[in-house]
């Protein structure tokens, strides 16, 4: 007995996509893993860093910290306010001088 094969439709192939077997490790594949694997061997294993940080390039950085931390939250409270006004429904410190 003969078995002739069907054409390949649209349907068919989308059917065959569709019933496509998922894998057994999460979705990761081989390369996903080894990439993990050398991300968290970098990070856990130490190297020799010749290099040298003065005062100045610390007091540098820490001065950027500082200074982000204060512009997220000026930010913060600025759009807070707006968000404020906007439910309360207040009116601006600006527009009540005018008023008078």
């Amino acid at each position: 007995m003969r078995m002739t094969q069907k054409p390949l439709t649209r349907e068919a192939l989308i059917e065959m996509l569709a019933k496509k077997k998922p894998s057994n490790r999460g979705g990761l594949t081989r390369l996903a893993t080894i990439a993990q694997v050398l991300v968290a061997s970098n990070l856990l294993l130490p190297s020799t860093a010749y290099a040298y940080v003065d005062p100045g390039s610390g007091s540098m950085i820490v001065t950027t910290i500082l200074g982000l931390i204060a512009a997220v939250g000026y930010t913060f409270r600025k759009y807070f306010y707006r968000l404020k006004r906007y439910i309360i429904g207040g009116k601006r410190k600006d527009d009540q001088r005018k008023e008078d």
